[in-house]
């Protein structure tokens, strides 16, 4: 439901202020410039070496959600404004189903 979303959209914008709040303190006292300088100096190398491999699988599923959403968001706009493009991914991929909508311009 709506309230216990924005409930926790405002909780997770708290926890991120946190989160920012003590890396950049951590920031200033160890004189890094990132998070990997920052884990390296609170942890060793290996720590940079892990939150460097982390950041960057977390970039890389937050691109293929954004890739899927797009997806989503754009498939049924696009059959909706240009009609021809649904036997051309018909023809590709098989039977495509759009759901409760006419796609012909009549």
């Amino acid at each position: 439901g709506i309230i216990p979303a924005s409930i926790l959209m405002v909780l997770s914008a708290l926890m991120t202020d946190f989160g920012i709040y003590i890396l950049c303190s951590c920031a200033r006292r160890t004189g890094g410039k990132s998070y990997s300088d920052v884990a390296c100096a609170a942890f060793g190398r290996l720590a940079e070496v892990f939150t460097t491999t982390i950041i960057s699988a977390f970039v890389c599923f937050v691109l293929i959600a954004y890739m899927v959403l797009a997806k989503d968001i754009w498939t049924p706009v696009l059959l909706r404004l240009f009609p021809q493009l649904l036997s051309m991914f018909a023809s590709r991929h098989g039977n495509i189903q759009v759901p409760n909508e006419e796609l012909t311009n009549e």
